[in-house]
């Protein structure tokens, strides 16, 4: 995504790009689907990759804490 923004020539800082995606997996929904499937998606919807077994339980974790808050 940052290499995109530079190519295009964009006026968009690499700190806010890192700081939105940040924001986007922190979110309840992003992890909850990341204990449920295998598979990674793009931008694009193109399989890219998976969801480790250690990725899985990572999220499982922080939705413990925030269910516990």
């Amino acid at each position: 995504m940052i290499a995109e923004v530079k190519e295009k020539g964009l006026d968009i800082r690499e700190s806010r790009i890192k700081q939105g995606l940040q924001s986007y997996i922190s979110r309840k929904v992003y992890l909850k689907v990341l204990t449920l499937v295998g598979n990674r998606f793009d931008m694009n919807e193109q399989s890219n990759g998976e969801v480790t077994p250690e990725q899985q339980a990572i999220a499982e974790q922080k939705l413990a804490k925030w269910n516990n808050k």
